[in-house]
């Protein structure tokens, strides 16, 4: 995530003054794109990157890390008996103990604040 980010405010810098909502929005939807076509550029021309003093870590190290840590843990895996510390109390199939009557009377309530929300 803060690779993304620092991708972000990288292209957003080089916007200079040209930031209006809708080429923020058209530009960020193309961040991803335009960084593998650099990559893929920088590759197939061979181009050497120096060193720096703060290199920045790729974020495929970082995934390849998180991953390893997950094969080892098997958080999907079920096993009789793990719980979550901090859930030790939650029901099974926690749609069961919904109380109908009262979700229906708070989603009433709230309609119109929600309706108002999303611009209609």
């Amino acid at each position: 995530m803060e690779h993304l980010v620092r991708l972000t405010k990288g292209h957003l810098k080089a916007m200079c003054s040209n930031k209006s909502e809708s080429s923020v929005r058209k530009r960020s939807c193309a961040f991803y794109g335009m960084k593998k076509i650099c990559d893929n550029f920088d590759e197939q021309t061979k181009v050497v990157h120096r060193a720096q003093k703060h290199k920045v870590l790729s974020s495929v190290e970082d995934e390849k890390a998180i991953i390893k840590d997950l094969r080892k843990v098997r958080p999907f895996q079920h096993v009789c008996g793990r719980q979550i510390a901090s859930m030790k109390h939650c029901p099974k199939n926690p749609v069961k103990t919904i109380n109908t009557e009262e979700l229906h009377k708070w989603i009433s309530q709230n309609q119109i604040k929600f309706y108002y929300e999303i611009g209609r």
